[in-house]
């Protein structure tokens, strides 16, 4: 299960380079979150809250009749991806965390607000060239979905409950770099992949950094043999 970042698609894993490998060896479902890609917009805020997200990723998960899933998470669905890990999900078999950490500071909801502010101002950009694109994101719903995340606690709290295995991936030139160590280091079946020189965004385009690291992991995780070459 591939959950995109903020303000991505379900396409954006293969726009990366993600979708491609991954399915060499695994079944992969790329999702459009709510308020992203062909999703719906708008709509009740609660189901932007980041618990709901990790529960739409599960809900979607047993719909297609999957017993046990992994989880690959982006930045938004890193926290999706954490917080189906600290709800202690009896079918996550284990996920990969790229480009976030376990804590939700003061800090971190401060530097949202002027964001969100920003969206609802109509003054954006890359969003007014984006609502001539089919399925292209609007200011609106993306707002939404940073009021949810603000509302995240995190999990750190909760981070002994953890026990489905958890690779951390993160840049270390990544704000969340330390963060994402520290949850990796304080996880019972946490690891870290450091990538040096890379930045947040870099992690998720720069897939060919971390791939291999990623697919020996899921493997690992799942009890899968990779096919020869990967």
């Amino acid at each position: 299960m591939l959950h995109h970042g903020f303000g991505q698609s379900g396409e954006s894993w293969e726009e990366a380079g993600w979708a491609v490998e991954l399915a060499k060896s695994f079944t992969i479902v790329s999702l459009d979150a709510l308020g992203h890609g062909k999703s719906d917009r708008g709509g009740d805020p609660s189901g932007y809250l980041i618990s709901s997200r990790a529960q739409a990723v599960a809900g979607l998960a047993a719909h297609l009749g999957f017993q046990k899933f992994g989880v690959v998470g982006f930045s938004l669905g890193g926290r999706a991806a954490l917080e189906l890990a600290a709800s202690r999900c009896a079918a996550l078999a284990g996920a990969v965390v790229i480009g976030m950490k376990a804590r939700m500071t003061a800090e971190d909801v401060r530097r949202i607000t002027p964001r969100v502010r920003a969206l609802r101002s109509g003054r954006v950009l890359s969003l007014r060239q984006d609502r001539q694109r089919p399925n292209g994101n609007d200011a609106e719903s993306l707002a939404l979905s940073l009021e949810g995340v603000a509302r995240w606690r995190g999990v750190w709290d909760l981070i002994h409950r953890i026990e489905s295995p958890l690779l951390m991936v993160c840049g270390d030139k990544d704000p969340y770099y330390l963060g994402a160590h520290e949850a990796a280091r304080a996880m019972r079946y946490g690891e870290f992949l450091a990538l040096p020189g890379v930045d947040h965004d870099g992690s998720f385009r720069h897939s060919r950094l971390s791939l291999p690291v990623v697919l020996g992991f899921m493997a690992r995780v799942s009890g899968r043999h990779l096919p020869a070459g990967v």
